[in-house]
């Protein structure tokens, strides 16, 4: 044999060698499912190309990637608010302060159920919670196509950060204002429903009497009062 044909045959072998070394490292990543759902097709071969894939379990201490296919309306507030009361929610939380990268399959958002039957104040709440979720880094998906570079997160934290600021101002914009007018009496039970229902601001009469436990409320809740 002679010296090109073995330096050829050297080079093509290392080339295997790292190809295949490449590939161990890559498997070893390591992406961690959290809740009941199994899932989807696409978001599982999308997975399995890159990662190995594991059920969360509480002697789990790390992982480069979280997929929450479910999260609780319990959940959802605990970790919201950074008060982590089991080990999934701290799990979560921890993953975001190292900047791993989380997602929160849409479907498995409990919340979301309660639409049409929830008091607008207490959905509102909960959206807000989504919109906490997003600003702290979590990716909430119908499905996952790619895996991003986690090099590009703090850009995204920002754009998150912007767009919830931006939201938030037109939420507050959009709340309810309430009419009790041709009411000589205003008390408090006046005022509980329509605050249930995501009142902000009231008008009524100018010659119409307050209560004092209304006005409580009124103070407690920091409802706005407009005389016409």
């Amino acid at each position: 044999m002679n010296y090109d044909k073995l330096v050829d045959l050297i080079v093509k072998e290392v080339y295997k060698k790292l190809e295949e070394t490449n590939k161990n490292i890559v498997k070893h990543k390591i992406a961690v499912i959290i809740g009941d759902v199994e899932l989807d097709p696409i978001t599982k071969s999308n997975l399995d190309e890159e990662y190995t894939v594991t059920s969360y379990n509480e002697e789990q201490l790390e992982a480069d990637i979280a997929i929450v296919s479910t999260l609780s309306i319990k959940s959802m507030a605990n970790i919201a608010t950074l008060t982590g009361i089991n080990e999934e929610e701290n799990f979560i939380i921890n993953m975001l302060l190292a900047g791993k990268k989380v997602y929160v399959l849409e479907n498995g958002l409990e919340y979301r159920k309660y639409k049409n039957t929830a008091p607008r104040a207490l959905y509102n709440k909960y959206l807000s919670f989504e919109r906490e979720l997003k600003v702290y880094g979590i990716d909430i998906v119908e499905f996952i196509e790619k895996v991003e570079d986690k090099t590009t997160r703090k850009e995204e934290y920002k754009k998150i950060e912007d767009i919830s600021i931006l939201e938030t101002s037109n939420f507050i914009s959009e709340e309810m204002s309430f009419e009790i007018r041709n009411k000589k009496l205003i008390s408090e039970m006046d005022l509980r429903k329509p605050f249930m229902n995501g009142m902000k601001s009231v008008v009524i009469d100018k010659k119409s009497i307050i209560t004092p436990l209304a006005n409580d409320f009124i103070r407690i809740h920091n409802l706005k009062v407009k005389r016409v």
